[in-house]
């Protein structure tokens, strides 16, 4: 590993990322300022920041982690039709389909009585 720790700068701690980016961004800037290969490749670097950086290590970290403890096992793929038939679906209750009374509450009423703009004075008085 080019950057296994820390390192030390003019006396202050740099962490591995920031020394990471700091090198990436140097040969970024090469390339960018040499013509020949700009013309010649369709090379693409992105702007990268610390943050990207640790995201996608601890993403790469994750996915190898994954790929360590999956070695060996045959994985089943999900079956893509029921074993049993399924239930039929749940239909609407028969008082809504045959237009009885809707509730109260579907045309502006309150279960009260009264809509919400309204008061009944008998409540206040």
């Amino acid at each position: 590993m080019a950057f296994p720790s820390s390192t030390s700068k003019d006396g202050r701690r740099q962490p591995r990322w920031k020394a990471v980016v700091d090198a990436y961004n140097r040969v970024r800037e090469m390339i960018f300022s040499n013509g020949k290969i700009l013309a010649e490749t369709n090379l693409q670097l992105p702007d990268v920041n610390q943050r990207t950086l640790t995201a996608w290590y601890s993403a790469r970290g994750k996915r190898r982690e994954k790929e360590t403890l999956e070695q060996g096992l045959k994985l089943q793929g999900a079956p893509s039709v029921a074993a049993q038939p399924l239930p039929l679906p749940i239909l609407k209750p028969k008082a809504f389909e045959t237009g009885a009374a809707d509730p109260p509450w579907i045309h502006g009423e309150s279960i009260h009585g009264w809509t919400k703009h309204q008061r009944k004075t008998e409540d206040f008085s």
